[in-house]
């Protein structure tokens, strides 16, 4: 290897990621979300002073390309130049190789956190947790 050239510690994309998750929808103060995200971008509202947030958990598990853990926040809906979509202000990972294949490939502002699942019965808890 050269000199200053990188080691790819993650697998290259495309990213098949087999699992389960849930996704929340939440509707959310404006104001409480201007801050995350970027100047830029208009925040949409749904209602007035409010916008809608998102919260997703996954399990990238066997067959997956990297078994890892995610939450994802999406803290607004946004528009910029005509087009709507979601901000993603932080996505929360238990891989080291999905932090940084995600900053590295995709630029997704990826962190890395503990997760634990519990399941009761039918009922999934899930916890994630940064630095203690």
């Amino acid at each position: 290897m050269a000199s200053g050239e990188k080691t790819m510690s993650y697998p290259p994309p495309p990213w098949e990621l087999k699992g389960h998750g849930v996704q929340t929808i939440h509707c959310v103060p404006t104001a409480d979300v201007r801050s995350l995200v970027p100047a830029e971008l208009d925040i949409v509202a749904v209602l007035p002073g409010k916008t809608l947030g998102v919260i997703a958990f996954a399990h990238y598990g066997p067959g997956s390309v990297l078994e890892y853990d995610e939450l994802i926040v999406a803290p607004a809906v946004v528009k910029r130049n005509g087009q709507y979509g979601v901000w993603i202000s932080h996505i929360y990972v238990s891989h080291p190789d999905s932090v940084a294949g995600g900053r590295e490939i995709w630029g997704v502002p990826k962190f890395l956190a503990n997760f634990r699942w519990v399941e009761r019965g039918t009922q999934r808890t899930v916890t994630a947790t940064m630095d203690g």
